[in-house]
């Protein structure tokens, strides 16, 4: 769609034609040397036509635009889209037959494919149009324009220039276009900067914001450029921003790459520094919140709080592959790491390791003590807390029947001691126990669950494993082994 051009469209008048003639013939035959355009749209502003120019031996012109031509015929317009007489600056007038009809490549087709070509590389939306830019007129390409309520297309318009002056083209957000010999106006949107003398312009210097594209490598990448005035706004359909890249640096800067199926876009930070971090920054109080699986305020999984005039900071550290330690969370200044909420959970299934500063287990719970057989308690109480390798128990029991259970032997105990040693527990208050004793110890054994009684009837040189446990015997313990 557009001008439309052919090869060698020179014939002459087959009859002659008045200057309000709306169509004219061409010689017999000569018809198809010319475009066939079918007319649509507003008569005298169709998309397809095309251009000829009328010439007699006394070197007259007159440039005609043609909206109609149909299929093998000689009949140039018609009366639905009749002929544009006068065009381009022209004069319409009368013209006899065999003066010279030819259809020709003029300065302003070539002005108007010069404009499409910078048009399209600098983005056309309220560009220079150089078939409109005359002396002290500038010229321009309309737009489409968000004005805050409705989306509003802005036509094609000029601008006077100041003689003699620096002229500071701009628009408003409504898309209206003026110039000034001050400067560009804060909140309108600035376009060219044009210098002139008395009587025309003498230079242009494009201030836009700019959609190029760079072409190398094989592959076209896309550059929107905001040019030397300032950043660069992204806007939501209502018009509200949506993101600023700032007009700062250009050493480094930030680069989004897409990833393939399996692997989530990265953010990185590039540049010519040799090792380029990334800042995140929020305003006054705001806090820096991560989210998952929702655009909305859940789900929250990760916060950073702000802290007025904060001098200690923490850091996660990563780790190289070899090595028993992982990340490391740190302060700058030495300083604790404070747990807000005064909770730090350790998984159900401890990950034991060999390190001898790591602290890998909590645990809290009960366990429930035995004498094996077909002993029953009234009173059966067993308490632990659990660190690292370290386990803290308490107890308490009442026998009701011993049965056939132990009389020198507790067992339950919620994990097996370690192997290189047996530990004493000490016994607490006691009664109706199976010996008159005048001292008792638990020994948890090695490599065991069992709590081996022993004690002494008087001022012996060694316990001995008397019967400690009947019908009715109680006794409370507390103490400390490692698993």
């Amino acid at each position: 769609m557009g001008r439309r051009f052919s090869d060698n469209a020179l014939t002459t008048l087959a009859s002659s034609i008045t200057a309000v003639s709306t169509t004219l013939t061409v010689a017999t035959g000569k018809g198809n040397n010319f475009p066939a355009v079918t007319g649509h749209g507003t008569p005298g502003a169709t998309p397809d036509h095309f251009i000829i120019t009328l010439e007699d031996a006394a070197k007259n012109i007159e440039k005609i635009r043609v909206e109609n031509r149909a299929v093998a015929s000689d009949v140039l317009g018609s009366a639905g889209f009749p002929l544009v007489r006068g065009y381009d600056g022209t004069i319409a007038r009368a013209w006899n037959a065999g003066d010279s009809v030819d259809l020709r490549f003029d300065k302003s087709e070539a002005q108007d494919v010069e404009d499409k070509v910078q048009g399209s590389a600098l983005g056309r939306a309220f560009g220079l149009k150089g078939l409109t830019t005359i002396g002290l007129t500038f010229g321009f390409y309309g737009g489409l324009v968000y004005n805050g309520a409705v989306l509003t297309t802005v036509a094609d318009g000029t601008v006077a220039l100041t003689a003699s002056q620096t002229n500071f083209v701009e628009r408003t957000l409504a898309g209206v276009v003026s110039a000034n010999t001050v400067g560009f106006t804060a909140g309108r949107v600035p376009l060219y900067q044009v210098a002139t003398d008395a009587s025309g312009i003498t230079s242009i210097t494009e201030k836009r914001a700019t959609l190029m594209q760079y072409t190398g490598g094989g592959i076209t990448v896309p550059i929107i450029d905001s040019g030397t005035t300032g950043s660069l706004f992204l806007k939501t359909n209502n018009g509200e921003t949506g993101l600023e890249v700032l007009r700062s640096g250009t050493v480094n800067w930030l680069q989004i790459a897409p990833q393939n199926a399996g692997f989530g876009p990265v953010l990185q930070a590039t540049g010519g520094d040799a090792n380029v971090g990334l800042s995140y920054r929020t305003k006054g109080t705001g806090a820096h919140d991560f989210h998952t699986d929702s655009l909305g305020l859940v789900p929250l999984q990760f916060r950073v709080l702000h802290t007025d005039s904060a001098t200690s900071r923490a850091t996660i550290t990563g780790a190289a592959a070899a090595g028993t330690v992982g990340a490391t969370i740190s302060t700058n200044d030495g300083r604790a790491l404070a747990l807000g909420n005064g909770r730090l959970q350790f998984p159900a299934t401890q990950n034991a390791s060999a390190d001898a500063n790591t602290l890998d287990d909590y645990e809290e719970g009960t366990f429930t003590n035995s004498l094996g057989g077909t002993d029953t308690f009234t009173v059966n109480i067993g308490t632990y807390t659990k660190v690292g390798r370290l386990i803290s128990i308490q107890g308490s029991v009442t026998v009701n029947v011993i049965g056939t259970g132990s009389a020198t032997v507790l067992s339950g105990f919620p994990f097996t001691n370690g192997a290189s040693h047996s530990l004493p527990i000490a016994i607490g208050p006691s009664d109706t126990l199976a010996t008159a004793v005048v001292s008792v110890v638990g020994v948890i054994q090695a490599s065991s669950t069992n709590m081996l009684m022993r004690s002494r009837t008087a001022a012996n040189a060694a316990d001995a494993s008397n019967n400690i446990f009947q019908n009715g015997a109680s006794l409370n313990f507390n103490g400390c082994y490692f698993a």
